[in-house]
This record gives C-alpha cells, structure tokens and sequence, in this order.
C-alpha cells in the first residue's frame, strides 16, 4: 500500500510523470493524480496544499466486489489489479471506488494503479515512492498503515486536548 502524507508534498508531480511513463498510459489517463487546493491557515492567510488520487488497494474493495466480469481483483499480495483485456467498459468500478480512482483507456477498458507489484516482488518500492524527493509517499504493510492512522489520530486528540487544557489569563 502506498501512504501519502500532504504536510511534505510540495505539487512537484513527479510521481504522476513517472507512474504515467513507467506504466505507459495513454493521454489522460494516471496511475496517480497530484490534486491541488487551498486551505486558509491559523492567521487566515491561504497556502497551497495538494493530495493525492491513488488506489488505496482497500480491504473491502467495492471495485472488486461490483465487477460483473472480473476485470478487477486481488492479487496474491493484496494488490487491486486491472485486467483490461477482460474489461467491458460498464464503469460500475468508477461508481462503486469512494475515490473514484479507475480510469478508462481510449479503448474504454479500465486502467488503475497495481501498486507496482512488478516491481515489489524483486524488492523494489514503486516509483512513485521512489520518484518523491519529499517522501510525501511511502510504501506500507496495511498494519503499518493502520498504526500510523491509530497514531496520527491519537496525536490530534492529545494536541486538542492540550489546548484546552491550558488555562486562560
């Protein structure tokens, strides 16, 4: 699984330029989507953040689950993977991803991320990983991932906690 942490992306998109040439996916068409916003800080004042649309490769994958021809599944390492040769083009994936992260070729068959599973099999991190400069992205274990979100939770509730905690003058 890959993790994406936004507070050290700074919008360089190379994972999104590497994944696109490393896979070979044709125009408009990404493994992974650099997406940028705003967000207003402490003072008021807006500054750039980014995200990520990626495969998260969930553990009750809708995708997998809504596919009427088995164009998408799990593979022997938990990778969600799509076979466009067996795809109809229905979309029911699209609708059915929280993210809406499926994509369709020109051929109108379904193009995804497959967590570079190629590559994690002779013990290779997938490019994107291995393309950011500011590891934003990481490549996890699902219980990695769920220690980090358990930790990253319970650091915001000791930091609310902590401020108003703090008596006033």
């Amino acid at each position: 699984m890959i993790s994406f942490n936004e507070k050290r992306c700074v919008g360089c998109y190379a994972c999104q330029v590497v994944c696109k040439m490393e896979k070979g996916f044709p125009v408009g068409v990404f493994g992974i989507t650099v997406l940028k916003g705003e967000e207003a800080d402490e003072s008021g004042a807006f500054r750039p953040v980014f995200r990520t649309s990626l495969c998260r490769h969930c553990t009750e994958a809708q995708c997998v689950r809504i596919c009427p021809v088995r164009a998408i599944t799990r593979d022997q390492y938990g990778m969600v993977i799509g076979t466009p040769e067996k795809c109809i083009g229905c979309r029911l994936c699209l609708l059915a991803c929280p993210r809406s992260v499926p994509d369709f070729t020109g051929a109108q068959q379904v193009s995804k991320c497959n967590g570079c599973v190629e590559r994690l099999q002779v013990g290779l991190q997938p490019r994107c990983v291995a393309s950011c400069p500011t590891a934003a992205l990481e490549s996890v274990t699902r219980q990695e991932l769920s220690e980090k979100k358990r930790r990253g939770y319970l650091e915001k509730r000791w930091e609310r906690r902590q401020s108003t905690d703090t008596p006033s003058r």
